[in-house]
């Protein structure tokens, strides 16, 4: 076998076959690698091994067209009919050479994620899954040119047979979506013909069982049947017995069986099967949180989910697909739920009996048909979109809304999260810090809405309670509060209240309000006079300075989170007595050593420490908790007596609850939510996944150096080294 591998890559290379596929494939991929990436900054592998997988379908032929067919014309397949090798290492030591060509240009390509690298943020794990992918799809179309070779002594006719079935292959998706968008028993036949539909998944960086097995199961089919085609010739045929061409396409019936069925397996497993895709993409759209598959883990209710749009359709949409792969996350992590596509051609009226509204194409509709509760999610909710030339999804939350979706159809109750409002409160800053729309969002997952209110009335002191409010919200008022309006919220904490506090905001700049920093101060938290300025440039903003601090979580509800957290315009927070133990107090962040109050932020001149400033560190995010003691009207009369936990989660900066901020700050509140809402079923937040990928910044030079030496130089020097040992062999 290690001798006819050596003989067959000894003669690829002596007839410039070799060499010329090997240039041209690097050219093609090279030329959408720098036009792609180096000069529009895609920091993607997608669009040169898209091309270059177009470039296979003409030049694999190309190299397959003589392995076999070549043998069967100059008569030496007699050779291998008569080698004492078993045919099986003959078919496998000439794939093998073949494959080892086809690594070559594949190897270069590896060195493209290295060099964009260089320039910016790469996706490394989704840069080298799309390549083995890449890698897979070549080493079927191989075996299915080895197989056509065997079948013809022509050549070129066995070049044009494969070159028409690999580009059925390649375009059998936009066939099949042609013939029908919704799907039907025709084009899931075809679809099994579809040779790049695997590798395009598998290029968003999901990989699934079914992809692997579906490529595997060609290439072993396809070298199974060119050994029958070349055994064939080896068997003489017996009118007294059964025919060895008859045992032949037996045996060719049982194995194709066999790999429709190992196909029909795998595709079984991976739906049902959580660990049977494995996420490799940049944003993390193909997979879903380990809090969902908690949840879902737990989920006891029957739960259906109707797609108000075909499959089929959903599928061809490059970002539909993305609900299409995260229902069958959901589906495959519990048995309760139960995903059901509706096509609003053929049902039109389908929504009408859940909704007055009339929904996007491709929503959703959560239904829960023990207890009749419902919810939409419209499309449009399932994605943050940026308008500019053309409408871009910039963040996909499908995840997110469907989880708020499930706890809400579950739940036989909505909270109320009650939001202060009457001191000019910080709600937008929209030139530099946005909106609380992400704030908002992550409260209505919770199954909470918000309700305003103002403190210093009767309605307040009503429903402010721990029956009606679940949390109690207050973002960075301008002015101060009444010594009424702050006992109605030390009042309500007393009684076991949640509340969620901003403190500062900079158009009050370390202004004193005393009647509000009392809250704070009954429950050990001291809020500093002054503005932090951090001078530990690893954790201060470049371009806005040192008052925009930057912070890591350190525990408590900041101990898992993904992002950092961003604290501008910060007043200092400390822990007011070091001694007090009814109170567990938690610094969820801090500034650095390096951090300087500044007292009078003002008049200061720089903003390391100067005369009457205070050294740091200081607390930027703190959690509080109080046992206390509650008294609720029973349902009999009396009154009755509990143990509660008054519990507050203060931000030293109203702008970390903005839209601007990272997202650590959000999945703070998220995470608090989830100890502070006491909800009859659990209760999860996941923030939005970001779908902008950060552009590569590559100079002139650099794209020039990249198209010398893989547009110019590679591939003309791999032919001409391939012309020179043909010339030389000629000779000879």
């Amino acid at each position: 076998m290690k001798a006819i591998y050596k003989r067959e890559l000894k003669s690829y290379f002596s007839s410039v076959i070799a060499c010329l596929f090997i240039s041209a494939v690097t050219l093609i991929s090279g030329v959408f690698f720098v036009l792609y990436s180096m000069m529009q900054g895609y920091p993607t592998m997608e669009p040169s091994i898209f091309y270059a997988a177009l470039g296979l379908v003409i030049l694999i032929p190309v190299l397959t067209m003589k392995v076999m067919a070549d043998e069967r014309r100059h008569k030496t397949d007699q050779l291998i009919l008569t080698s004492p090798v078993s045919l099986f290492k003959v078919v496998m030591a000439k794939y093998f050479a073949l494959l080892t060509i086809f690594i070559i240009p594949v190897l270069i390509m590896c060195t493209y994620p290295l060099i964009m690298s260089i320039y910016g943020d790469v996706s490394f794990k989704l840069a080298y899954t799309s390549i083995g992918g890449f890698v897979l799809y070549g080493a079927a179309l191989i075996a299915i040119g080895v197989f056509v070779s065997s079948i013809t002594e022509l050549q070129i006719i066995a070049a044009i047979i494969s070159i028409v079935i690999m580009l059925i292959g390649f375009f059998m998706g936009t066939i099949t979506n042609m013939i029908s968008q919704t799907g039907n028993v025709l084009t899931k036949i075809l679809n099994a013909f579809n040779t790049m539909g695997p590798l395009n998944e598998i290029m968003t960086g999901k990989i699934t069982l079914t992809s692997i097995v579906y490529y595997v199961s060609i290439i072993v089919l396809f070298l199974f049947l060119t050994c029958q085609s070349v055994q064939k010739r080896r068997w003489s045929i017996s009118k007294k017995t059964i025919g060895t061409g008859a045992f032949s396409f037996i045996t060719i019936i049982i194995v194709i069986v066999a790999v429709v069925f190992v196909n029909l397996v795998a595709n079984v497993v991976t739906e049902n099967v959580p660990a049977a895709t494995v996420d490799t993409s940049i944003f993390g759209v193909n997979s879903i949180s380990a809090k969902t598959k908690k949840m879902l883990n737990k989920l006891n209710k029957d739960i259906n989910i109707y797609v108000l749009s075909s499959k089929g359709a959903m599928e061809t949409d490059s970002y539909k697909s993305y609900i299409v792969n995260t229902l069958e996350r959901y589906e495959a992590t519990s048995k309760h739920i139960d995903v059901e596509y509706k096509d609003t051609k053929r049902n039109p009226n389908f929504a009408q009996q859940y909704t007055k509204q009339t929904p996007t194409e491709g929503s959703l509709i959560v239904v829960n048909k023990k207890n009749g509760k419902s919810k939409v999610i419209d499309y449009n909710d399932m994605f943050e979109i940026m308008y500019g030339g053309e409408a871009t999804p910039t963040a996909y939350d499908a995840e997110g809304q469907i989880d708020s979706a499930v706890t809400y159809v579950q739940s036989d109750e909505l909270y109320t999260v009650y939001q202060v409002d009457g001191h000019k409160e910080t709600v937008q800053e929209e030139q530099l810090f946005g909106t609380m729309e992400n704030l908002t969002d992550t409260i209505q997952k919770h199954n909470c809405e918000i309700k305003k209110i103002k403190l210093a009335t009767k309605e307040a002191q009503k429903v402010i309670n721990t029956n009606d409010c679940a949390v109690l919200l207050i973002m960075g008022p301008q002015t101060d509060y009444t010594k009424a309006e702050a006992t109605v919220v030390k009042n309500y904490l007393e009684r076991g209240g949640k509340v969620i506090a901003s403190i500062e905001d900079w158009k009050t700049f370390a202004k004193d309000k005393p009647n509000f920093y009392s809250i704070f101060e009954k429950y050990n938290i001291k809020v500093q006079t002054g503005v932090i300025a951090e001078n530990d440039s690893s954790f201060c903003d470049a371009q806005y300075g040192p008052f925009f601090v930057y912070a890591d979580g350190k525990e408590g509800f900041a101990s898992d989170i993904s992002g950092n957290i961003l604290s501008p315009y910060s007043i200092g927070l400390t822990k007011k007595d070091k001694k007090n133990e009814d109170i567990t107090y938690t610094a969820l962040a801090s500034s650095t050593d390096k951090s300087v109050l500044k007292v009078d932020p003002n008049k200061s001149t720089k903003y390391t420490k100067e005369k009457g400033d205070v050294s740091g560190p200081f607390d930027l995010v703190v959690s509080v908790e109080k046992n206390v003691a509650a008294t609720e009207a029973s349902s009999v009369g009396t009154d009755k007596a509990d143990t509660k936990k008054a519990e507050m989660l203060v931000f030293s900066s109203v702008y970390s609850l903005l839209d601007a901020s990272p997202e650590g700050d959000i999945e703070i509140v998220s995470n608090a939510l989830d100890q502070y809402i006491d909800s009859d079923v659990e209760m999860i937040s996941v923030p939005k996944k970001n779908l902008q990928m950060t552009p590569i910044q590559v100079n002139a030079n650099a794209v020039r150096i990249c198209v010398i030496a893989f547009v110019i130089v590679i591939p003309l020097g791999v032919l001409l080294l391939g012309i020179i040992i043909w010339a030389l062999r000629r000779k000879k």
